[in-house]
């Protein structure tokens, strides 16, 4: 996949960190990961964890801190991996290992920590919205298959389709997030030239959970008509936030409040889309009365 572009693409920094960082584990006995467990005094409900898929030119080191406020304020676990080439993680990256290591990060998740599948949201940062849609194409691709109606989610209504909600990921989040490589340095060229890589344009909707992009309105790395052009195809949009005035690596910095609230609000939501979507299906199977408000209404999600 885009292998001519690789060189161009992957700008691994000086590693930051050594196996010393706090709360380093090796998955599978090769794969740097950080992992932080949210640990709740009030033994409320299994939280939810964040699969974090860092952006370019930084490793894991750069986003620790970041991930631990992330962990408090959200009161999520959060699970970050690193690519290859990048910080303690030797070898050349490229896409393709990219998207074989979120898959075992993924799998650490659901085999190992024997976590639920829909307690997991994939986050995915500039480069890193590459894997998280890939992954999330990938796991919701055994349920496309036929529409049971149409529910309100975000801004619109869209269909819902037959898919298992406990099977899947729980949510999804893009951070500034990319179209498509060759649609960053040339949008005229985006998907039509060969050899693209990280094509996000052509997956997200495939991805049914609910999803939350976050772009900064004057990001001049990655423009933000590639967040509103994805947010136009995810078939359940919780939200398109543009952040004003915001760019590409200062949102965290400069506009943390907004943020940090906007993933809040976006994971105490994820309990009860999904179960409205369990509704729905329930409905959809049941015998049909057509005096039913389950049938009659439009679900609104985001809300």
């Amino acid at each position: 996949m885009g292998t001519a572009l690789t060189k161009y693409v992957f700008l691994p920094p000086p590693s930051t960190y050594d196996h010393r960082l706090t709360n380093l584990i090796f998955i599978e006995d090769r794969l740097p990961a950080l992992f932080y467990e949210f640990t709740s005094v009030y033994g409320s409900d299994t939280p939810y964890t964040i699969l974090f898929c860092h952006g370019n030119a930084e490793d894991l080191g750069c986003v620790s801190a970041w991930l631990k406020v992330i962990r408090d304020y959200c009161h999520v676990n959060v699970l970050a991996y690193e690519y290859r080439g990048y910080g303690v993680n030797h070898g050349k990256p490229s896409e393709d290992q990219v998207y074989e290591d979120a898959q075992k990060a993924y799998r650490f998740l659901t085999d190992q920590k024997k976590m639920p599948p829909y307690k997991i949201i994939l986050f995915g940062r500039s480069l890193g919205s590459g894997p998280a849609t890939h992954l999330a194409s990938q796991l919701f691709a055994p349920f496309q298959r036929s529409s049971l109606g149409s529910f309100g989610c975000g801004c619109r209504s869209t269909s819902l389709m037959d898919y298992d909600f406990l099977s899947c990921p729980g949510g999804v989040i893009l951070q500034s997030p990319l179209s498509s490589v060759i649609g960053v340095v040339s949008p005229a060229a985006a998907h039509v030239a060969p050899g693209d890589m990280f094509t996000n344009y052509s997956k997200i909707d495939k991805i049914q959970c609910p999803v939350l992009i976050i772009h900064g309105s004057k990001d001049t790395v990655v423009p933000c008509a590639h967040g509103r052009a994805l947010s136009q195809k995810v078939p359940n949009l919780y939200q398109f936030l543009e952040l004003q005035g915001a760019g590409h690596n200062d949102l965290e910095e400069n506009y943390t409040n907004e943020f940090l609230t906007t993933l809040q609000h976006y994971i105490q939501a994820l309990d009860g889309m999904r179960a409205q979507v369990m509704d729905r299906q329930k409905a959809a199977a049941a015998p049909r009365d057509p005096t039913s408000p389950l049938l009659t209404r439009k679900l609104v999600l985001g809300t």
